[in-house]
C-alpha cells in the first residue's frame, strides 16, 4: 500500500535533515561536480555567481525534513529564487529539472554513505517530496520570468515599431510640407517669370503703334518681340518636358550615335553664349568615336542645360570645362561639365536635380529661369538608362556635373 504524501510530509526526519544541514557544503560540492560532469553544456554561471544561494536553499530543504510541514513549504521561496537565477544564468528548463534530479541522487548517496545503511522507503519518499516541491517552485519561477521576458521583449519590439512608424510619418509629413512649400514658391516664381516678358512685349507693341513707320524702330521692336517670345517658349517647353517625363510620355528616338560628335557640336553651338558672358570654354574629347544608343537631340539638350547652368552661376572671367571620357572596362561613357562658379552648399547637393529646388535659392533668383534645367537633365539621362551626379567643394569653389551612359555593345 502506497503511503499518503501528506502523512509523509507531516513526519519529522530529524536525523537525515540534520546531516544535510551539517554537511551542506559537502553536498553542494558533490552536486556541482556532478552537474559539471553530466551537464557540461549548461551555463556555468550557476556554479560561480549563484553558489552563495545554494546553502540557504539546501538548509531550508533540510529544515522542511526536520520539522513537520504543516503546508508551509519554507524551502519554496529559496527554490523560486533558484529558478529565477537559473533563468538569468541562461539555463534551459530541462537543465533546471535535471539538476534537481542529480541533487536527489547526491543527497541519497551522501546520506546512505553517512548512515552506513540504505535509506528507508519513507525517508526516500520524504526527500523526494521536498525536492518535488522545490522543483515545482523553481519551474514556476523560471516560467514566470521567461514569460515576463517575452512580454517585455514584445513590448520593446512594439514600442520600437511604434517609434519607427512615428519617425517615418514625421519624415513623410516633413517631406510633404517641404515639397508643398517648394511647389508654392515655384508657382510664385513661375508667375513672375512668365510675367517678366510681358512688359517688354507691351512696350514693343506700343512703340510699333506710335512709330511703326520708322525702320530702325521696327527692327528694334521685332528684336524685342523675338527674344521675349523665345524666352517664353523655352519656359513653356521646360514645363511641358518635365510634365511628360513625370507621366512617362517622352519618346526617345534612339539610334547609334557618336557621343563625341554630339558633345563637340553642342559645345560649339554654345561657345558664343559663353564667350559673350566673359567665360573661357575648354573641351577635352577622345580621338576615337564613343558609340552609344540614344536620342541625339535629347542628349544635346542635356549637355546644353548643363552648360546654361554653368553660365548662369559663373562670373565673368571664369572657366567652364567639358570632358568626355570612355571606360571600356565598365562599358560606360562619362561626360563632365565643370565650372569655377559660385559652388553648391553641401546640404544642397542631394537635391540639386529635384524639381522646384532652384526656387528656394535666393542667389538663383537673380539669374532668372525656373530651375528646371537640372531636373530635365536627370530625367532625360535616366530615360537613357544613365546616371547623374553633382559635386562641389562648397560655396565659391565651383561645381561639377556628370552623367554616365552605357556604351553600345558594338563600340
Amino acid at each position: 500500500m502506497t503511503a499518503d504524501p501528506q502523512v509523509i510530509r507531516a513526519e519529522r526526519h530529524i536525523k537525515i535533515g540534520a546531516l544535510i544541514q551539517e554537511n551542506a557544503d559537502l553536498v553542494i560540492g558533490r552536486w556541482t561536480q556532478r552537474a559539471v560532469e553530466e551537464q557540461p553544456n549548461a551555463a556555468r554561471t550557476h556554479h560561480e555567481a549563484l553558489l552563495d544561494d545554494l546553502p540557504h536553499l539546501l538548509n531550508e530543504m533540510a529544515r522542511s525534513l526536520i520539522e513537520s510541514d504543516n503546508g508551509k513549504c519554507a524551502h519554496c521561496r529559496p527554490a523560486g529564487r533558484h529558478g529565477e537565477q537559473r533563468w538569468e544564468a541562461g539555463w534551459s528548463l530541462d537543465e533546471v529539472v535535471r539538476d534537481y534530479q542529480m541533487l536527489r541522487l547526491v543527497i541519497v548517496e551522501f546520506l546512505e554513505g553517512s548512515l552506513d545503511r540504505l535509506l528507508m522507503p519513507r525517508e526516500v519518499m520524504a526527500i523526494g517530496l521536498v525536492l518535488d516541491e522545490a522543483i515545482s517552485a523553481s519551474v514556476a519561477s523560471y516560467v514566470a520570468h521567461q514569460k515576463e521576458a517575452v512580454r517585455r521583449s514584445e513590448r520593446e519590439r512594439a514600442n520600437q515599431e511604434k517609434q519607427a512608424a512615428e519617425a517615418f510619418l514625421r519624415q513623410q509629413t516633413e517631406a510633404l510640407q517641404e515639397a508643398d512649400q517648394r511647389k508654392d514658391e515655384f508657382l510664385a516664381m513661375l508667375g513672375h517669370e512668365l510675367r517678366n516678358p510681358l512688359a517688354p512685349l507691351h512696350n514693343a507693341v506700343q512703340v510699333l503703334e506710335i512709330r511703326g513707320e520708322d525702320a530702325s524702330t521696327r527692327e528694334w521692336a521685332l528684336g524685342v518681340l523675338g527674344r521675349q517670345i523665345r524666352h517664353m517658349t523655352r519656359l513653356v517647353d521646360d514645363l511641358l518636358d518635365i510634365a511628360r517625363i513625370g507621366r512617362g510620355k517622352i519618346q526617345l528616338r534612339r539610334e547609334k550615335i557618336d557621343l563625341t560628335q554630339v558633345v563637340r557640336s553642342t559645345t560649339e553651338d554654345h561657345r558664343p553664349t559663353l564667350e559673350g558672358a566673359g567665360l573661357a570654354l575648354e573641351v577635352e574629347l577622345p580621338t576615337n568615336p564613343v558609340w552609344v544608343l540614344g536620342d541625339p537631340t535629347r542628349l544635346s539638350q542635356v549637355l546644353g542645360n548643363l552648360l546654361n547652368n554653368a553660365v548662369k552661376f559663373t562670373n565673368p572671367g571664369g572657366r567652364i570645362q567639358v570632358r568626355l571620357a570612355c571606360d571600356p572596362g565598365a562599358q560606360r561613357a562619362h561626360v563632365v561639365v565643370k565650372d569655377t562658379g559660385i559652388g553648391i552648399e553641401s546640404e544642397m547637393l542631394p537635391r540639386v536635380f529635384a524639381t522646384f529646388t532652384q526656387a528656394e535659392r535666393s542667389r538663383d533668383r537673380s539669374k532668372g529661369g525656373l530651375g528646371l534645367g537640372l531636373a530635365l537633365v536627370k530625367g532625360l539621362v535616366e530615360l537613357h538608362g544613365g546616371e547623374v551626379r553633382a559635386a562641389s567643394d562648397g560655396p565659391e569653389r565651383g561645381a561639377e556635373f556628370s552623367f554616365w551612359l552605357t556604351l553600345n555593345e558594338n563600340n
